[in-house]
């Protein structure tokens, strides 16, 4: 996945068998398998005469990596690598990991991949759709839960940013989905995000008329839940949450009413691969959809990592704690600077130039690159 930083990027995946442990026995195992493949890196990067014996070395010089916590990684497995890489003897051990608890930049408590794809979606509503978000009243649909990083801090974002003009009218979790053609209640959108709650704990006193929430506990709420991305009419679509290649180019067309006309005619990609490449380029094509693609969307996330791991190499764990409410903010404006300056230009471009818009990301990574 490219991430358009200088270091540049990619997944790391630690697939372990679970099936038939307890949840104890599960979480031992994870917790593991964190501490095995964090060893296996440090054997990588750490100097010493055992690795130099044993690494076959292509690049020839010293390489600095780090890691970014994903799913599944918790506060517990950051501090416990910091301390590993420290007993291990990295330079820079408080640089090897970011979204410390303490010296660094949570994603999910400071809400920053949320905020580049706010950005986004506020250009592309101005763009595509010629809605003024801040004066004008859209509506919106979200997969992803109230208690999920991306969806939950985006619903945070959509009302300090636009209040009541900003209209969810379905959001989608694993747990089912909760449905309103008029808007679902904020006070409750925003009790559910607070307390870390999915959205079968929306309250159904709090719908209004055609409103629903629906449970995976039946057949039906399951389909409900599955179908709701598809189903509901909404201005934008925001994933942020869910399976990769959930629309793709066999099933594409659900997300097309029966005129043809798609459900939503914008997508803003909070979330990674949900739709696949040969299903963007078809919804565009027979469709019109516009599409702002993940690796531009969500990448702030990314970038906040990057500018942790530079102060983590300047800056003592004390200087950085010290300094945190600062280096937040700081941060925070340049995801938003940094946002708004690729969104407007994807969008020049492509008023410019036509094609699609993903196709478009892609040159723009492309240019990043090179030039970093």
């Amino acid at each position: 996945k490219n991430k358009d930083i200088p270091e540049g990027g990619s997944k790391a995946v630690v697939l372990i068998d679970t099936v038939g442990m307890s949840s104890s026995g599960r979480d031992f195992v994870m917790r593991k398998s964190v501490k095995a493949f964090t060893d296996t890196i440090l054997d990588l990067v750490v100097d010493t005469d055992e690795t130099r014996e044993e690494i076959v070395d292509f690049v020839g010089k010293k390489e600095v990596l780090y890691l970014g916590p994903d799913e599944q990684v918790i506060p517990e497995d950051i501090d416990w690598v910091i301390k590993r890489a420290a007993q291990r003897g990295y330079d820079t051990p408080a640089a090897f990991m970011s979204s410390k608890p303490r010296a660094g930049i949570n994603h999910k408590e400071y809400g920053v991949t949320s905020e580049g794809v706010n950005v986004y979606l506020d250009v592309a509503l101005k763009h595509v759709l010629k809605i003024d978000p801040k004066h004008e009243s859209f509506t919106v649909k979200i997969t992803g839960g109230p208690d999920g990083d991306v969806a939950g801090n985006e619903l945070k974002i959509l009302f300090r940013e636009y209040g009541d003009n900003a209209k969810v009218v379905g959001i989608a979790d694993g747990t089912g989905c909760a449905e309103d053609p008029n808007g679902l209640d904020w006070e409750e959108l925003l009790r559910l995000v607070e307390n870390n709650l999915p959205i079968d704990h929306f309250d159904p006193s709090k719908l209004g008329e055609g409103g629903a929430v629906h449970k995976v506990d039946t057949e039906e709420g399951v389909k409900a839940r599955n179908s709701m991305h598809n189903r509901v009419q909404a201005d934008a679509f925001v994933p942020a949450g869910g399976r990769p290649n959930t629309i793709n180019v066999h099933n594409y067309n659900h997300f097309l009413n029966i005129d043809g006309t798609p459900s939503s005619p914008l997508i803003v990609e909070g979330a990674n691969l949900f739709v696949t490449d040969e299903a963007r380029q078809l919804l565009f094509d027979e469709a019109g959809v516009i599409i702002v693609k993940d690796s531009s969307a969500n990448k702030a996330g990314v970038i906040t990592s990057s500018y942790e791991i530079c102060a983590a190499m300047l800056l003592s764990e004390e200087e950085f704690y010290q300094n945190k409410a600062q280096i937040v903010s700081e941060v925070l404006d340049k995801l938003h600077e940094y946002a708004r300056m690729e969104a407007e230009l994807l969008f020049r471009e492509f008023e410019n130039y036509g094609g699609s818009l993903p196709q478009l990301s892609k040159v723009v990574s492309g240019a990043v690159n090179a030039a970093t």
